[in-house]
């Protein structure tokens, strides 16, 4: 027997939905193969939103022939905070990886991936992890410095803002 869902629960489907494409598409600029599957199980979502009493919440998009969470309801959903907040947590979580990473890397002289993640590295890593993480919470990125002056010339640099 089909799983059936409430308006309210078919609404938090399309958050989730809506969540997904982010995720899936946040950086492309053309059409991904790999992600067609998953489109297409979205756009099953949207476009069941009007049996639901949804219908508001999508809008067709006759260019690219596909239903899209209309402006109003991308407002209106806390969906936007959320991936907002993952976006945010996500970049600094990365960063206090890699500047972790990094810095054992070049405090030990690491040649190759396993000698990184033996016992006494991962230790020290996961160390080193959560410094940068104090460190990144505590100050933001005013702490953060990268010395561009021997890779980066004026003619780099744009004249004009864009």
């Amino acid at each position: 027997m089909p799983t059936q869902f409430s308006k309210e629960e078919y609404r938090k489907l399309m958050d989730l939905a809506m969540i997904a494409s982010w995720v899936l598409h946040v950086f492309e600029t053309e059409e991904n193969p790999e992600t067609r599957d998953y489109d297409q199980v979205i756009q099953k979502i949207y476009e069941g939103a009007r049996e639901k009493g949804l219908g508001d919440l999508v809008a067709y998009d006759e260019q690219a022939g596909t239903c899209v969470p209309t402006p109003d309801y991308e407002e209106e959903s806390e969906v936007m905070d959320l991936l907002e907040d993952f976006e945010d947590n996500l970049f600094w979580f990365g960063l206090a990886q890699r500047m972790a990473l990094k810095t054992l890397v070049d405090k030990k002289g690491i040649e190759t991936y396993d000698e990184l993640f033996d016992e006494e590295n991962a230790a020290q890593l996961r160390a080193l992890e959560s410094l940068f993480a104090d460190e990144f919470y505590e100050n933001g990125l005013n702490n953060i410095h990268a010395d561009l002056s021997t890779d980066v010339s004026d003619a780099d640099l744009p004249k004009e803002p864009h």
